[in-house]
């Protein structure tokens, strides 16, 4: 009789003989989301306070930076970043890559009580109820993208 090599069956092909669970034990088994999610305390909302002063503090300083750069330009620097922190509020849609970066870079974040001063005239140039091109027209055609 000639050999004859045994065939041999890969076990993650194989068939496996698990139990079937029935519908009313897997009913068992739910995770209930709330009970699990309950006992954190949902601690992450207190962490953004402290990250807020500090996004407003560093994008202020930005914005300073970039008040000088318009102004060594020709331009009136206040007015300019005014403006666009105010186009970026009233931008609805999306927009093209560099549109999204820029009204990224031009909102401001929001704090409910920041008594700085000038973090005030940047939340109030994002108001969207009013018309950028009167509240700031000191700042006509300069384009952010020719920086």
């Amino acid at each position: 009789m000639p050999f004859r090599r045994p065939t041999i069956v890969n076990p993650a092909f194989a068939k496996r003989s698990v139990d079937e669970v029935s519908f009313k034990d897997r009913l068992k088994a739910k995770i209930d989301r709330m009970k699990m999610h309950e006992r954190h305390g949902r601690d992450f909302l207190r962490h953004d306070e402290g990250n807020s002063e500090f996004h407003r503090n560093s994008r202020a300083e930005l914005y300073q930076k970039l008040e000088t750069l318009i102004t060594a330009l020709g331009s009136d620097g206040r007015q300019c970043v005014l403006r666009k922190l105010c186009e970026s509020a009233r931008a609805r849609g999306q927009g093209t890559f560099l549109q999204e970066l820029l009204r990224v870079v031009f909102t401001f974040p929001k704090d409910k009580n920041s008594a700085i001063e000038e973090h005030k005239l940047y939340d109030q140039a994002q108001d969207p109820s009013k018309d950028c091109e009167i509240m700031y027209p000191g700042c006509e055609n300069f384009d952010v993208t020719s920086l």
